[in-house]
């Protein structure tokens, strides 16, 4: 079986000068034979998706396929000539990706939200350039953006994977919605007053900039940098590429031409080491890096399966997270696959460099390059993430909640009381007024109702009940 493997893994190995199109398709885990496989050879295959023992979905050439379905496998066409499909969503009047936006384009936006709102987000500034010298921008949004105050810091980041097109949308419109509701939202206004909030969009610009030379009209599939790597290929996986339990084989690929490639040595890449040396510059608490794409919300650790010391602490961040957009939260091994050398491991390893940073993944959406009627509402569902995790940073409070099950009610007259223990995480205080009731009715828009505060920790307050025929949440 070795020399097997072995002999498919050798075809995996693509030119970055390779004129075909890619082909999505999807490996079915029928047996634990075939979930072995993945197992043993995910650091070598381009996985974008899937669930442990259902199924994976590949990026693959034509001779990858052929190889596998010459080994048995059960493998199913899902799209084939992948960068013209995406391609074809965007018509736009738009050029270049349609609604979504180039290297430049995102430069121009993050300087009209500076314009926009002045009082909140600050000047761009660089965290420093990458491999092909382009500059990897980062903003700041507080109520006093252009000074580096004594606040919880947090830091959003996205596209490390140049083809991950959402996931840098998610960042800049962050930042947009934090500018349009200060003032207005009492909540977003004092996470704003508050916390200092460092966005990074484009974390792999030399990637974007690739993807946009190739495929101008949307739908590149470059992932790495761009690394010339000697040997005809080029590219490091920069999410392969941090320190902390960097090299291992099932969680990352040796060989330069994968699209898992981890580099020569950790932390090889001038990316990955601005990425580092900004974030041991400051005090960071959270971190999120936004990918795209699976609905998942992903948490340390990434190299093992085995529990981190706060894994009670990381479940219940998660299952904040998850509570409105349904994503499966959980540890990249336990959901998908094994990854080393990526963000969030070292992020939390890596304490004789940086505080604790509790570190997070989203996979945002079901494509690379979604359509864009997709952008908005992909935003949407991970606005309130997002938010959570800005209130989190610095104090770490209101983590664990207990509460019975809510009750099934056809009462839509009265409603009924909601009852819930907060503690704070390592004994922190609990914010008064910070405990919120959020339901929806017959699938309208949230309401929060706050929570009156009593003795030994328990909250409560009225929900009031769905109105005749809606049905509630």
């Amino acid at each position: 079986m070795r020399l097997i493997l072995t002999a498919i893994l050798m075809v995996f190995a693509v030119s970055a000068f390779a004129v075909e199109e890619h082909t999505m398709i999807r490996f079915h885990i029928d047996t634990a034979i075939d979930q072995d496989y993945i197992d043993e050879n995910a650091g070598r295959l381009d996985i974008a998706d899937g669930r442990r023992e259902q199924y994976y979905d590949i990026v693959a050439m034509e001779d990858d396929i052929e190889a596998l379905q010459g080994l048995g496998f059960r493998i199913e066409i899902l799209q084939p000539q992948l960068e013209s499909f995406y391609a074809s969503q965007y018509t736009n009047s738009r050029s270049n990706f349609g609604i979504y936006h180039t290297y430049p384009e995102m430069v121009e936006f993050v300087d009209s939200l500076r314009m926009r709102f002045p009082e909140v987000i600050s000047e761009k500034f660089s965290i420093g350039q990458s491999i092909n010298g382009n500059e990897i921008w980062c903003f700041r949004v507080s109520d006093n953006p252009d000074v580096d105050e004594d606040e919880p810091e947090i830091l959003f980041d996205a596209m490390h994977h140049a083809r991950e097109i959402m996931a840098g949308e998610m960042c800049i419109m962050l930042g947009e919605y934090l500018g349009e509701n200060y003032g207005s939202d009492p909540e977003i206004t004092n996470l704003v007053d508050t916390r200092e909030v460092y966005i990074i969009p484009m974390g792999n610009p030399d990637g974007v900039l690739y993807n946009e030379q190739t495929n101008p009209t949307g739908g590149g599939m470059w992932r790495k940098n761009r690394r010339n790597n000697g040997d005809g290929t080029y590219g490091v996986d920069l999410n392969r590429n941090y320190p902390y339990e960097w090299g291992c084989d099932y969680g990352s690929s040796g060989y330069p031409g994968d699209e898992t490639y981890r580099g020569t040595s950790p932390g090889s890449e001038i990316e990955t080491q601005h990425f580092m040396n900004f974030i041991n510059a400051h005090n960071f608490t959270i971190r999120q890096s936004v990918h795209t794409y699976g609905d998942l919300t992903l948490y340390p650790w990434g190299y093992t399966t085995a529990n981190t010391p706060d894994e009670a602490l990381f479940r219940e961040m998660a299952a904040q997270m998850v509570m409105y957009n349904g994503y499966t939260p959980g540890q990249p091994g336990d959901v998908l696959y094994d990854v080393c050398g990526g963000t969030f491991d070292w992020d939390y390893g890596a304490q004789d460099e940086h505080g604790k940073i509790y570190g997070f993944t989203n996979e945002i959406g079901s494509s690379f390059w979604p359509s864009e009627a997709n952008r908005q509402p992909y935003f949407d569902e991970n606005i309130w993430p997002a938010i959570y995790l800005i209130g989190m940073a610095g104090n770490l409070t209101n983590v664990t909640i207990e509460h019975d099950q809510l009750p099934f009610t056809a009462d839509y007259v009265y409603g009924y009381d909601v009852e819930a223990m907060a503690q704070g995480y390592g004994g922190a205080d609990i914010v008064v007024g910070s405990g919120k009731l959020n339901y929806r009715v017959g699938g309208g828009s949230l309401n929060k109702v706050t929570m009156r505060g009593g003795g030994g920790g328990m909250y409560t307050a009225r929900h009031p009940g769905p109105t005749q025929g809606s049905g509630g949440e």
